[in-house]
């Protein structure tokens, strides 16, 4: 079983990368935001976007079902930060 890692202030943690079906994104910040979520390939196009009103706690899941093998990039940001993360598609 895949269990919740807990993300430190500030920080944003993948899981399970790779993944196959769904990407689950648990950020550290305890503060409730609106976040905006880019997701792009390898070559640098944008794959998806997704606005999210993060609660403060809850892990964001994106559905991974229709990405082809591969890296991606996965941009997020909200009036705290902004950070990038690299994650696996993996079938």
């Amino acid at each position: 079983a895949v269990e919740n890692p807990q993300a430190s202030s500030k920080e944003i943690m993948l899981f399970p990368n790779p993944v196959r079906e769904s990407l689950n994104i648990a950020i550290g910040s305890q503060t409730a935001a609106l976040t905006d979520i880019s997701i792009y390939s390898q070559d640098g196009k944008l794959k998806d976007m997704f606005r999210y009103n993060y609660d403060g706690s809850t892990a964001m899941k994106i559905n991974t079902k229709t990405f082809d093998n591969g890296l991606y990039l996965l941009k997020i940001k909200n009036n705290d930060y902004s950070r990038t993360k690299i994650f696996c598609v993996f079938r």
